[in-house]
């Protein structure tokens, strides 16, 4: 893995982010791998580049991206209130400030596991509640700063309607 993320780091020096493939492996030993064919990249400062990531924020997330130093430096510190999803408010955030590429292969895996915070399974109200707060605490604050980096405003809707969606889909089943 780091040898690929470094390489292409190296290579591409307009790319901020990159993220890859995964590899999900469930508590009874099935996995399931998640790999593009083809190796996007993109910006999110259009409507398209938004439409993109939201297909492929997915290859994004922890354990899958991979961060320049300065573009972290501008996005620390993360708030406080974004108890799930830090991830997501880092790649983001990192898509509004340079180019994103996703590689074409897998490069880490990750088990699935009933404590996971983020991936629900069954009914139970208090992981549901967290869960729903830190996305609406999430979005509001994607908001503000999308909105601070001067992205055009249906690039941001495009971004953010998914996050407010399952938060209020969650709102709703709590």
């Amino acid at each position: 893995k780091l040898r690929s993320v470094v390489d292409a780091l190296t290579v591409e020096q307009e790319v901020g982010i990159i993220g890859h493939g995964i590899t999900e492996v469930f508590d009874n030993g099935d996995e399931h791998s998640e790999v593009l064919h083809t190796a996007p990249r993109f910006r999110i400062n259009s409507l398209e580049g938004a439409r993109i990531f939201r297909r492929r924020k997915s290859q994004l997330g922890t354990s899958r991206m991979t961060v320049r130093a300065e573009i972290l430096r501008k996005i620390l510190p993360i708030p406080e209130s974004i108890v799930i999803e830090a991830d997501e408010y880092i790649f983001t955030l990192a898509a509004a400030l340079s180019e994103v590429w996703i590689l074409e292969e897998a490069l880490t895996f990750y088990r699935i596991h009933l404590g996971n915070l983020y991936q629900l399974s069954g009914f139970k109200k208090e992981s549901m509640n967290r869960k729903q707060k830190s996305l609406e605490f999430l979005g509001d604050s994607l908001s503000k700063k999308l909105v601070q980096s001067g992205l055009a405003k249906d690039a941001i809707r495009a971004i953010l309607e998914p996050i407010q969606a399952e938060a209020e889909l969650l709102r709703l089943q709590i």
